[in-house]
């Protein structure tokens, strides 16, 4: 089993924070990055280039695909362009926590998650909830709007980080179960590659948080990073509430 990182290359920002993230982990050769083709072309490691920026669900699959193509049972860190950090290890500590419960079996696929601070932006807020004994608190519910300090409702909330790890396969899967016109028209990407285009013009947009992720909840599980994370100002919020309930 072997460890990789996927970019989400978000068209207009940045992924410098990303990349230098990537390598605590992993070697240039086992990062992919997924993106405008223009920009991939001054990256190391795997690019992967669409040609238009579908949302982040295509993106994500045509990067995972990569990486089985090389190993069935890789684990992945997926990380964004977009990703703010702060100058500690808070992040990176509790990446490397969810990589060996990954290795050890103990989860398949984990959300990071920090606690809020005074001065927390707006984001997704993550309520966490310890199931059947098991070591990692399993995803309870999401929600769009942040609670602030001190204000009732706030105990036990921490702030998605837009950081995902788990096996490879299972985060396809999960592609597979809930947006399957992607993964039909992006299954064989890595050997058809001239196929990418035709399902980028013909298939609706689609995000991996909203889409995926939120419809997996019960899979998940949360990984608290007590401290090192401050989330984009730019991200936007709701005023509605999603929430779904962990199951046994």
């Amino acid at each position: 089993m072997s460890n990789w990182v996927i970019i989400l290359h978000l068209d207009g920002t940045s992924d410098r924070a990303a990349q230098l993230l990537a390598r605590q982990f992993v070697s240039t050769s086992r990062i992919v990055t997924v993106g405008d083709q223009d920009v991939l072309l001054r990256r190391g490691g795997v690019q992967v280039g669409r040609p238009v920026d579908r949302g982040t669900t295509p993106d994500l699959l045509l990067a995972l695909l990569q990486v089985l193509a090389r190993d069935l049972t890789a684990s992945v860190v997926v990380l964004r362009s977009d990703l703010v950090l702060d100058g500690d290890v808070g992040v990176q500590q509790a990446i490397v926590a969810a990589l060996l419960a990954t290795g050890e079996g103990a989860a398949r696929a984990m959300l990071i998650a920090a606690e809020p601070t005074a001065d927390a932006q707006p984001g997704h807020r993550v309520r966490s909830f310890e199931w059947g004994g098991d070591p990692w608190p399993r995803v309870l519910s999401v929600s769009r709007a942040i609670v602030p300090p001190n204000q009732e409702g706030y105990d036990g909330l921490l702030i998605d980080t837009s950081v995902v790890v788990g096996e490879a396969w299972m985060l396809a899967n999960f592609i597979h179960d809930r947006v399957p016109e992607w993964f039909r028209a992006l299954r064989r990407a890595v050997w058809c590659p001239e196929d990418v285009a035709e399902a980028f013009e013909e298939l609706p947009p689609s995000d991996f948080f909203e889409d995926v992720l939120l419809a997996s909840v019960d899979a998940l599980h949360v990984v608290p990073a007590l401290r090192g994370w401050s989330p984009n100002p730019k991200v936007a919020v709701g005023t509605r509430d999603v929430f779904a309930s962990a199951g046994p």
